[in-house]
């Protein structure tokens, strides 16, 4: 009996993907690992005093797929949603995405990362408002909530657009207009500005088309464990290679490898172990990976902002703050979770 990746056997019926919340659960940690060592890649809140190839290379690698994945997630799962006769009417859906992404992007941006910029005195208390209005309503440097705010501009834009892919998704050569079209401005579409995240949203809007396509034709992914596994292999190989040689190209390929590598993986890690979902900490993680995201950026740089603790090994520093993030983070959700806050935040 074959085992592995095929998407088109999906319960198309059940309320979630396992596999993607187990991808949610490591890009999550991804993208906290890798907040944990970008200090040793640029000054990121406080300058280091000690330099780590190995923490510099895992940044590097983490950072050349890890958020693209994230936009992939999204538009498989919308497409999933769309599947089951969910976001069908723009008011509901529109409200359902406000919400869910705006929601706490506000009030995350507001009331935890502005307080945080004006305590470590990044904001001052005489332009406080003016620095949240022009970081957080307009979306200048939102910190790590930018993600947010890229992924419901996109889901609009989409939502307005996703009714000419589905018309034409049999059409190669309107699939590959529409494609080169995302392609031109992940490549060369700037507007420099920073407001509204504008330029990351039309750099990211590729990787949920994506997604979004990937689910559309799931009946062509038929991965075997050890398909899943050789591509894992590329997706590394070519990784290090691109750290030596220049390859045209090589941050899409590497974006692109690390997205269906991890994507392939983790469906085979649920066909080997289909009660991982039972563990507590499973559970727990994908009860919490948006809470972990909204809140571990600013503890990780209160963190480092003690010269004492940029003084320890590198090796101690990136696991400390790893691990420190994340129980804080799930701790600031458990605490909310009494108020009702908590229902907007994670609603």
């Amino acid at each position: 009996m074959k085992v592995g990746v095929s998407l088109e056997k999906l319960k198309i019926k059940s309320s979630r993907l396992q596999f993607i919340d187990l991808l949610y659960i490591m890009g999550a940690a991804y993208v906290v690992l890798g907040h944990s060592t970008i200090n040793y890649v640029t000054d990121w809140g406080a300058p280091n005093l000690r330099e780590s190839s190995v923490a510099t290379l895992i940044n590097k690698y983490i950072y050349s797929f890890h958020m693209p994945l994230f936009f992939f997630i999204s538009g498989f799962v919308y497409k999933f949603n769309i599947s089951k006769r969910k976001y069908i009417e723009f008011k509901p859906f529109l409200v359902s995405k406000f919400n869910r992404l705006m929601v706490p992007y506000l009030l995350v941006g507001i009331l935890y990362v502005s307080v945080i910029k004006l305590i470590q005195g990044q904001y001052q208390l005489d332009n406080f408002i003016s620095s949240v209005y022009k970081n957080i309503f307009l979306g200048f440097n939102p910190s790590q909530l930018w993600f947010l705010l890229c992924l419901f501009s996109i889901f609009i834009i989409y939502f307005h657009l996703r009714k000419i892919v589905d018309k034409y998704i049999n059409n190669i050569f309107i699939n590959l207009i529409i494609f080169w079209t995302f392609f031109y401005f992940y490549c060369f579409f700037d507007l420099g500005k920073g407001y509204f995240q504008i330029d990351k949203t039309l750099d990211y809007l590729i990787y949920f088309h994506l997604g979004y396509i990937t689910f559309a034709k799931r009946n062509l992914i038929n991965l075997s464990n050890k398909d899943s596994i050789l591509l894992f292999i590329t997706h590394i190989i070519f990784f290090i290679i691109s750290r030596f040689a220049h390859i045209p190209l090589s941050g899409f390929i590497n974006s692109l490898l690390g997205i269906y590598s991890y994507f392939a993986i983790t469906k085979t890690i649920i066909d080997v172990f289909p009660n991982i979902s039972k563990m507590r900490i499973y559970t727990l993680l994908r009860k919490h990976n948006l809470d972990i995201y909204l809140y571990h950026q600013q503890i990780i740089l209160l963190l480092i902002s003690s010269y004492k603790f940029r003084s320890l090994n590198p090796f101690l520093v990136v696991i400390i703050s790893f691990f420190v993030s994340i129980i804080i983070s799930i701790f600031i959700a458990k605490i909310i979770e009494s108020i009702k806050m908590a229902k907007l935040i994670t609603k």
